[in-house]
């Protein structure tokens, strides 16, 4: 699944679960925005940068590049939530600063995340996996 089918099928189920309560922002890519996360998430008074990965395979063909984490890591550093929700394969993972490592090293699975045959079916993981990102 490209990246842009992955943001729009996870943003769209959000959308549809949540409704009014949740508010997402795309950031447009270009040559003024780079290293910008993709998406801005927020819910229940809760805020998140999200940069979005998705890949069939683990080492990851376009990886978190230096400039996104680098703002990944300063929005954490500034009491905000900053993480990589990458679709290796099968799952959907949720990477913090700290665990970035961990997609790297080409770990198709981390600490937190669900499959995503999982997250399309059912509300609660969705919501699970929406909270996981929100650091809830």
């Amino acid at each position: 699944m490209k990246e842009n089918d992955f943001r729009k099928a996870l943003c769209s189920a959000w959308v549809r679960d949540h409704g009014s309560q949740l508010y997402i922002q795309k950031n447009h890519g270009s040559a003024y925005s780079a290293g910008l996360p993709d998406l801005q998430l927020c819910i229940q008074g809760r805020w998140a940068a999200v940069e979005l990965k998705a890949s069939d395979t683990t080492p990851l063909k376009h990886p978190v590049t230096a400039l996104q984490r680098a703002t990944l890591q300063s929005i954490t550093k500034a009491g905000g939530r900053g993480v990589v929700v990458a679709l290796l394969g099968p799952r959907v993972n949720v990477y913090t600063p700290d665990t970035l490592w961990m997609l790297d090293e080409g770990f198709g699975r981390s600490v937190v995340g669900c499959e995503w045959a999982h997250f399309r079916k059912h509300k609660v993981v969705r919501t699970r996996l929406l909270m996981d990102v929100l650091g809830q």
